[in-house]
């Protein structure tokens, strides 16, 4: 298939039903509640260069342990299933029918991918659900003197507890965690409409995202 052909009409319509979880920005006179607009379509390709001289340096870290209480932060664990992880999945995208059993199978897969897989979550300890997610893939690359390159998917957070900076704070862990990994970049995908979010991050529009649906 060459690059220039058009998605079918299944594809497309497939693509708008995984948007139904995109977060829309909402005017509010609170920043803060700015700064918690999710990941949705992939309309757009955002890139935080972390060695290069020619970017101006940023202040991308966030302290993750002074969370407010009720909120900890963790790497995502079996039990999750039962702490409403995949119900905040579909606050962004499809998820399906997948069942306790095929979770735990796939989050201990994700572990045994060490360095090269991270997924954060924020757990509200009092009602011991999970309010907030992240996901770090680390790429292996030949180019850059064989270097790696960091991609942040998954983002979302709770539509309840939205305006915490919870979102801020797992995308800059990451960030950081990517250049502690020695990555020269992180990148990721969002919607227009939410770029702003990510800027507070210290990402900056970078090219522009295709994607081709199977």
């Amino acid at each position: 298939m060459s690059d220039d052909e058009n998605l079918s009409e299944e594809e497309e319509a497939e693509e708008e039903e995984e948007y139904d979880g995109e977060v829309e920005q909402v005017d509010d006179e609170d920043d803060d509640e700015d700064e918690d607009l999710e990941l949705g379509a992939c309309l757009g390709l955002l890139s935080l260069k972390i060695s290069e001289e020619e970017v101006e340096e940023e202040d991308t870290t966030m302290e993750l342990g002074d969370l407010p209480h009720p909120f900890v932060v963790r790497d995502l664990e079996p039990s999750d299933f039962r702490k409403g992880h995949l119900k905040l999945l579909e606050q962004l995208t499809k998820v399906g029918d997948v069942s306790e059993e095929a979770f735990t199978k796939r989050v201990e897969e994700m572990r045994k991918l060490g360095d090269f897989h991270h997924v954060v979550v924020i757990e509200d300890v009092e009602k011991q659900a999970i309010v907030a997610t992240a996901t770090l893939l680390v790429e292996l690359k030949l180019a850059r003197n064989c270097g790696k390159v960091g991609h942040i998917e998954d983002v979302v957070v709770d539509q309840t507890v939205r305006g915490q900076r919870l979102g801020q704070r797992v995308v800059c862990h990451l960030a950081g965690l990517a250049e502690q990994l020695g990555c020269y970049k992180v990148i990721l995908d969002c919607t227009e409409a939410n770029a702003p979010f990510y800027e507070k991050c210290g990402f900056k529009p970078k090219e522009l995202q295709m994607a081709q649906y199977f």
